[in-house]
């Protein structure tokens, strides 16, 4: 499992973020997909063993009419997971 974030400028309307969204979980692969429009980034949980969900998503944003740039990638799979539960939430520990 994977994480990414990408950049997506100026998409900041809540209807941009429905059809990013939408179209997004549509991807083989993707676990999770978020668009946050009052930082105009994406978040994205991904199994990269599956598809090459990066390349994915960005053809399906530049379709919509956008841009993304990855910002951030992380493989979750080399993280030492210390697993704690707080008000039904669940905090995992980076080994870094």
């Amino acid at each position: 499992m994977k994480s990414a974030v990408f950049d997506i400028g100026h998409a900041g309307c809540f209807s941009c973020k429905i059809a990013i969204e939408n179209a997004g979980k549509n991807i083989d692969g993707i676990k999770e997909i978020q668009v946050d429009i009052t930082t105009h980034r994406i978040n994205l949980m991904y199994d990269n063993s599956k598809i090459n969900a990066l390349n994915e998503l960005k053809k399906l944003v530049r379709k919509i009419g956008y841009e993304a740039k990855l910002v951030e990638s992380r493989d979750l799979n080399n993280l030492e997971l210390g697993v704690k539960k707080y008000e039904g939430r669940t905090f995992y520990k980076d080994s870094r």
